[in-house]
């Protein structure tokens, strides 16, 4: 079963959809492509925008950003208390954890 995937996908398209013309060898075959609306159409779908659409407040934001900076500080007490109890020495360069938490 396929997974769904986590972008959004649009065709990318390549041609004229009004006022295109039927180029010769086109027509002799009658190989003449038309829209829904019966016009003559070029167009071709040439690729794939693939993209992750994100949309959502400032407010939002900071309360993700404020309750993510929550649990690494409550994940970094709990690894050191666990640390401490077993007698092991550890420790947490922090600021790489608030710069990945400012990048988001």
């Amino acid at each position: 079963m396929p997974k769904e995937s986590p972008f959004h996908s649009y065709p990318l398209k390549r041609g004229q959809t009004r006022g295109a013309k039927a180029g010769l060898w086109a027509s002799l075959t009658g190989s003449v492509k038309k829209d829904a609306s019966g016009e003559v159409s070029t167009e071709k779908i040439v690729g794939k925008f693939k993209a992750v659409i994100e949309v959502e407040t400032k407010e939002a934001r900071a309360e993700y950003q404020s309750e993510k900076k929550d649990l690494f500080s409550d994940l970094v007490d709990c690894i050191k208390k666990l640390a401490e109890k077993r007698g092991v020495g550890i420790y947490f360069k922090t600021d790489l954890l608030e710069e990945e938490a400012k990048a988001g």
